[in-house]
């Protein structure tokens, strides 16, 4: 059982891309009406996250307590602990 929040600047998109898994979803860009600092705090505040390859994601796991629980999709930019992720298009 776990509970996952969508933090997405294309929140709508990035749903529909999670296809059969939507109802266990809690899409926040496009729920709430919250601005920036507050949705960085929230992301910095989660067991876990899967990051894009965005700086604000990167801000982001940085500021997140729990560092093993970070997965981010370049191995460059990972701070130790964190889990890198090949997040290639596969066609």
């Amino acid at each position: 059982d776990c509970q996952i929040w969508l933090f997405s600047d294309e929140p709508i998109e990035a749903q529909e891309m999670l296809g059969s898994i939507r109802e266990e979803v809690h899409n926040v860009s496009a729920t709430y009406n919250f601005n920036n600092a507050e949705e960085m705090k929230l992301l910095s505040l989660s067991d876990a996250l899967i990051c894009s390859r965005s700086t604000f994601s990167w801000w982001a796991a940085f500021w997140n307590q729990n560092q093993n629980l970070i997965f981010y999709p370049d191995e460059k930019s990972c701070l130790p602990g964190w889990r890198d992720l090949d997040l290639q298009v596969r066609t």
